[in-house]
């Protein structure tokens, strides 16, 4: 196994099982599917396919002649990892919007609107009456180059947990 196959066995796999986390909340409730709470438990799934696939590429190179991991090793395997599974759920996410479920943005900003309000007491009246007029002059609409705006600045929040994985591997 090369390490390129690690990120495509796995990214796939997270991919794979973040559409299945999605479509399961999509069919229970299409709104559901759209909730933080769902997003965030996701993160489970790419967060377990990231520590499987480093785990497996450390036991490979360890088993060689070499007695250290090296920091480098682990982030290129963990990212790589997020990477894929973040790019096949975003062509996902994207159809969802696009194809299947053009009315899906609408409950967006919806939601986005309800998360506000639930926001206020945090953040002040001020910033929710600005944040609502803004997204509703400007409602966010599903594109491919919102998309890949998305993807790209997901990228950050993985590389991120990326390199405190490959941290926790070098030990």
């Amino acid at each position: 196994y090369m390490f390129s196959d690690l990120i495509t066995k796995y990214g796939t796999f997270a991919g794979l099982g973040l559409i299945a986390v999605f479509l399961g909340a999509y069919f229970f409730s299409p709104e559901l599917m759209l909730s933080q709470k769902v997003y965030w438990a996701s993160m489970i799934v790419t967060l377990g396919a990231m520590w499987v696939g480093t785990s497996e590429d450390k036991k490979m190179q360890l088993s060689g002649e070499v007695d250290d991991y090296p920091f480098k090793a682990a982030l290129r395997v963990a990212f790589g990892i997020f990477a894929l599974s973040s790019l096949i759920y975003h062509v996902f996410d994207l159809t969802m919007f696009m194809v299947v479920n053009p009315e899906l943005a609408d409950m967006q900003l919806e939601a986005t609107l309800g998360s506000i309000e639930e926001l206020t007491p945090y953040f002040g009246e001020d910033w929710a009456d600005q944040t609502s007029e803004m997204l509703e002059k400007n409602p966010p609409a599903p594109s491919m180059s919102n998309s890949f705006f998305d993807y790209t600045f997901g990228l950050l929040g993985g590389f991120a947990m990326a390199a405190l994985m490959a941290l926790t591997m070098k030990r």
